[in-house]
Parts: C-alpha cells; sequence; structure tokens
C-alpha cells in the first residue's frame, strides 16, 4: 500500500515540524511525503536525514527569499522514482513499483496569483502522461466550496475557483 502524505508545513526546518512529520510516519505508515512552503532555499542529504531519516530519497524546489519551496520524499525502497518536470510551482514525477505498476505523482504549491497559477495548469497538463493514472495533491492557494473556508472574508466564488474547478472537471 501506498500512503501519501501532503502538507503546508510553513517552515522544512522547524523542530515541530520534524517532530509531527516522524510522528504522522509511524502512526499511518507514510511512504511518500510532499511538502509544502518549506521556506528553504537550500537542502541537503544530511537535512533529510536528520528531518525522517536515512531510508529517504528526495527532490527539491528551493523557496524564492521566505515564501514557497517543495519538498518532496519517498522511501528509497519504495520503487523508481523518475521526476519529469520541475518548477516553482510543481513537481511531476513518475513512481514506478514494479514492472507493470505506474503512477504520475504531481506535488503542488500554487502560487496566490490567479494568472501565476494558470501556468501551473499548463505544466500539469503538458507533463501528465494520459496513459497513466495519476495523483495530484498539495496547497494550491485556492477553495472550491464555502465548507473548505475557515475565517476571514466571506467565500466568493471567484474566477480562480473557476478555472480550477474547470481544471478538475468540477
Amino acid at each position: 500500500m501506498l500512503n501519501i502524505l501532503c502538507w503546508n508545513c510553513r517552515g522544512a526546518r522547524k523542530k515541530e515540524t520534524g517532530n509531527f512529520l516522524r510522528h504522522l510516519i509511524g502512526e499511518h505508515g507514510v511512504s511518500f511525503i510532499g511538502l509544502l512552503e518549506t521556506k528553504m532555499e537550500t537542502w541537503m542529504r544530511r537535512d533529510v536525514d536528520r528531518l525522517v531519516g536515512r531510508n529517504w530519497d528526495f527532490c527539491f524546489q528551493p523557496s524564492h527569499g521566505r515564501a514557497g519551496g517543495i519538498l518532496v520524499l519517498w522511501k528509497n525502497m519504495l520503487g523508481t522514482f523518475q521526476i519529469s518536470f520541475q518548477s516553482n510551482q510543481c513537481i511531476i514525477s513518475t513512481l514506478t513499483r514494479s514492472t507493470t505498476i505506474a503512477w504520475d505523482i504531481v506535488v503542488v504549491y500554487a502560487n496566490n496569483d490567479m494568472y501565476g497559477r494558470r501556468q501551473l495548469w499548463e505544466d500539469i497538463s503538458n507533463h501528465l502522461s494520459a496513459a497513466l493514472p495519476h495523483v495530484v495533491g498539495g496547497d494550491f492557494n485556492c477553495i472550491l466550496e464555502p465548507d473548505e473556508k475557515k475565517g476571514g472574508k466571506p467565500f466568493t466564488y471567484s474566477q480562480s475557483a473557476s478555472e480550477m474547478g474547470g481544471f478538475y472537471g468540477c
């Protein structure tokens, strides 16, 4: 079984992030992780070892200043993991668990701006294989339904929500 976790951690080097992440891995048998808004410009092997342990591989998309950043982690015994596309908004990869089982996996940290997010929809469309099932997860910085919203200004169905809904066929 493949248990996937996508989490907007708002800072990957925080002690609390590592503690909670290791708890989630143990509690739920997580073998694939997408950390979003890492706020990190550099990330190395020793950082991964400290965060989740030595039996994990990773792919990292740096943040721009103190905003953004994507870190994808997978247990190295999981299978073959090949990155097919990487940008400041997503990491797209193919996970092959045997010679016949493959999935496209997309980890997203979308731009706050609707116009910037349009590039994300184009990138995902251009880099996913139509022949493979896919999993898309992360922080889209957009909501489709009023019950997804907690606090702040009242929900309004915006152009951003319309574009996201159109992309996913909602």
